[in-house]
């Protein structure tokens, strides 16, 4: 019935916007006999998609390490893995540290792992342990939330941590602009879209290492940090809260490497060319 009806509206090309929509959308696209797209995320959809047989016109990588993962899991020719970053809108500046007589307010994403999220709890009472004036902020829905809690019992930080529901990206980008620092608590191999809309609000980033996003780069767009090491990253932040300067600085950094990379008017150019290519059954720019 599905396929009767993306037919009956002349729809000329199928995208899955992830890997997940995948098997979905192959089987749609051979009921029509048109091409179809999939969108890879993480730095596993290689392993998961495996080779992608016709009707499949490429895949579309939102970071370089994506597109490597990809490639060597031979899910598409060279020629048909394309890389798509995810265009942002940007602040025209940095937004952090703006009211010198303000407690800065630091947010911590979760990370659905008890080790990652205990590091950023230990590392905010360090912070306050050393008369650093901070609030703290820890958004989203976390499968360790009851030992999350017990910490923070633990560790004395009941009056200067909250705990916020997930959020949606608009809502998000309105907590940002009141953030002085965003923490992302552990590598990931999905795109951290948390610090993609951090940085694009002016906002300076502190992120674990490795992990499938490109535009986090140590000393330049962000600070990185060892994952599980509290020290490291109360290091970090340490550094940022006592130098809003330096803070600003890395945040500007961020926002002129998205608006090189990651326009959205560029990222609207490149899916207009490669859905016309695939529609019309042209080779790949």
């Amino acid at each position: 019935s599905l396929a009767e009806r993306l037919r009956s509206a002349g729809v000329e090309v199928l995208h899955a916007l992830d890997a997940d929509a995948a098997p979905l959308v192959r089987k749609l696209a051979r009921l029509i006999d048109r091409p179809y797209l999939v969108s890879s995320c993480a730095t596993d959809d290689g392993r998961r998609l495996g080779t992608l047989a016709p009707p499949a016109a490429g895949v579309l990588a939102a970071s370089a390490p994506i597109r490597e993962d990809l490639l060597v899991h031979h899910v598409a020719p060279v020629g048909k893995v394309h890389l798509v970053r995810p265009g942002v809108y940007t602040a025209d500046g940095a937004t952090c540290f703006r009211d010198a007589g303000r407690c800065a307010a630091i947010v911590a994403g979760v990370a659905n792992n008890r080790r990652a999220e205990q590091t950023v709890l230990k590392s905010f009472a360090e912070l306050t342990e050393r008369k650093h004036e901070c609030v703290f902020f820890v958004i989203g829905s976390s499968r360790c939330e009851k030992a999350l809690r017990a910490a923070v019992e633990a560790l004395h930080l009941r009056q200067q941590l909250t705990f916020v529901d997930s959020l949606p990206a608009w809502q998000l980008r309105d907590v940002f602009r009141e953030a002085d620092v965003y923490v992302s608590p552990a590598p990931s191999k999905w795109i951290d879209t948390n610090s993609l809309l951090a940085m694009a609000t002016g906002v300076p980033v502190v992120a674990a290492f490795n992990g499938a996003a490109d535009f986090l780069v140590d000393d330049r767009t962000c600070l990185l940090f060892r994952p599980n090491r509290p020290a490291d990253l109360t290091r970090k932040l340490a550094s940022l809260l006592s130098d809003p300067d330096a803070a600003r600085h890395i945040a500007s950094a961020a926002l002129e490497h998205l608006r090189t990379n990651h326009s959205p008017a560029r990222m609207v150019s490149l899916l207009a060319n490669i859905y016309r290519r695939a529609a019309e059954g042209e080779p790949p720019a």
